[in-house]
């Protein structure tokens, strides 16, 4: 049965979860499965991220939600935008700071909301971007409620370190500024506007983006700082006002 369910089904069955206090263990062990081949879209990994604020999940989940995260630091950044947007979790902070010119080391934490947990994850990375990946991949599984991640060194992550070693170019990237602007067209709505601003030197300047737009009278904003380039402020402010508008269903 688990085996003909889509992925409204999928989200609905893990919301009754959440409901019930408890997920059945046949329901993990699928998701697992289906993690493992690549096969959840975000948001149902979305609805997943939700869940962990009223249940624990099967730990056959947590193992393969480590996994995932092990092998593809970069959609972490993600879930951890979503987390902060729908008030799962608060104060985040990051920092960051050269390891004597072999790489940079990258901190990060946040506020669990759901039991005001505060957690704190770090990694290190040849490049900074890499770092940040690592870094809050190992703070969403600490999230998750799965730790192993958190305290393992990146040689020790399936693939983590085949990934670290990656050009940028060759990791997909999605436009979300491009996904925004196309959602607008589509329900014939005015687009957003953009408005971003410059901190530091000229040779190692930070952007920040503010996205706006208007839907029924009703004004939501995505916000993006300390970035380089401009474009990843625009598509972080981009990702977050894309990720409002969808969770929240605020189109006409």
């Amino acid at each position: 049965m688990l085996e003909r369910m889509g992925d409204p089904e999928l989200v609905q069955a893990i919301k009754l979860s959440a409901g019930a206090g408890a997920m059945p263990d046949a329901l993990g062990a699928h998701l697992a499965t289906k993690l493992s081949r690549g096969q959840l879209p975000d948001k149902v990994l979305d609805v997943i991220v939700t869940a962990t604020s009223a249940i624990v999940l099967p730990q056959q989940l947590l193992a393969a939600w480590s996994h995932f995260l092990g092998t593809e630091p970069t959609r972490a950044k993600h879930f951890l935008m979503f987390a902060l947007q729908t008030g799962l979790a608060s104060a985040h902070e990051a920092s960051d700071q050269p390891m004597n010119g072999v790489g940079f080391e990258v901190r990060v934490s946040m506020r669990r909301l759901s039991d005001g947990s505060p957690l704190h994850a770090s990694a290190s990375a040849p490049r900074k971007k890499d770092a940040e990946n690592l870094a809050s991949a190992r703070l969403m599984c600490l999230f998750v409620g799965a730790p192993g991640i958190a305290s393992m060194p990146i040689e020790d992550i399936p693939q983590a370190a085949a990934v670290v070693a990656k050009p940028a170019e060759s990791q997909p990237r999605r436009n979300f500024k491009g996904e925004l602007l196309e959602l607008c067209q589509k329900k014939r709505i005015s687009p957003p506007s953009f408005e971003v601003g410059t901190s530091g030197p000229p040779n190692d300047a930070r952007f920040s983006c503010r996205a706006s737009l208007s839907i029924n009278a009703e004004l939501k904003t995505g916000v993006f700082e300390n970035a380089k380039p401009k474009k990843d402020a625009e598509a972080g402010a981009s990702e977050q006002l894309l990720g409002q508008i969808l969770v929240e269903g605020k189109t006409p």
